[in-house]
């Protein structure tokens, strides 16, 4: 005959009792499971609402983060600007010169030009303007006859070519021709070419006598017109001494 036995303890037959009561009591007595662990950055896993700092302080950090790189793209924007600019003005520009040399031009020589040089003419009076200058300078005048058509006078004896000459008298001769005139006018405003040349065509003699400080108008044997002015007088014609000196002009009267 079977017997049934009875648990007489009070929570002998309620769940989780019996048996499991330890059981129970032990699942009753444990702590609950653990959060999330924390991530390696100290902060919470998925299941935290934040790290160490909160959503308020990582938008801080964000504004502030944007603030200083756009702070940083201002300062260095204009800094690459301007080295462009002086890279720009700094650059030269080079320009190729020709490796071709240039040769310079022949020289033409003038049309009828002679090939080479021939000496110094002498000067052909003939062809000088009427008035204009043979020579001047200072004269000295004795008894041996000059001619003043050579340019610079010489003495050239009695020959043909002889325009002036001393006598003991004191006087001054013209030969071949030659006419001698006293200028009336003074000393203070000589005479010129045209002056001479009247004085001697209406006063004109072969000979004169010289005074002191006088001025005689000339016309040569080949027709050129001379001024005299007597600068320093001989013995007068009562020594041996027939020289005297004249500041001359001789004139080209072609």
């Amino acid at each position: 005959m079977l017997s049934t036995v009875v648990d007489d303890r009070p929570d002998a037959n309620t769940p989780g009792q019996g048996d499991n009561h330890v059981d129970g009591a032990h699942r009753a007595s444990a702590p609950p499971p653990p959060a999330d662990p924390p991530t390696p950055d100290g902060g919470q896993g998925d299941g935290a609402g934040g790290g160490w700092f909160s959503r308020h302080q990582q938008a801080a950090w964000i504004a502030a983060g944007a603030t200083v790189l756009a702070a940083l793209i201002t300062a260095v924007v204009p800094v690459l600007g301007s080295s462009g600019d002086d890279n720009a003005d700094g650059a030269q520009t080079i320009v190729p010169t020709s490796s071709t040399p240039t040769s310079a031009p022949e020289s033409i020589p003038a049309s009828g030009s002679p090939s080479k040089q021939t000496g110094t003419p002498e000067p052909d009076h003939s062809s000088s303007p009427a008035g204009s200058e043979l020579w001047r300078g200072s004269l000295l005048l004795d008894t041996v006859a000059k001619d003043l058509d050579a340019g610079q006078p010489v003495a050239v004896g009695y020959a043909d070519e002889g325009d002036v000459y001393m006598t003991p008298e004191n006087q001054i001769n013209g030969g071949n021709g030659t006419v001698i005139s006293l200028w009336s006018g003074g000393t203070t405003s000589l005479p010129g070419y045209e002056e001479c040349s009247k004085t001697i065509t209406a006063e004109g003699a072969n000979e004169q006598q010289l005074t002191k400080n006088v001025v005689l108008c000339i016309r040569t044997s080949a027709g050129n017109i001379a001024r005299l002015k007597l600068t320093e007088l001989g013995s007068n014609g009562i020594g041996s001494d027939y020289r005297n000196k004249f500041d001359a002009v001789i004139w080209d009267a072609s």
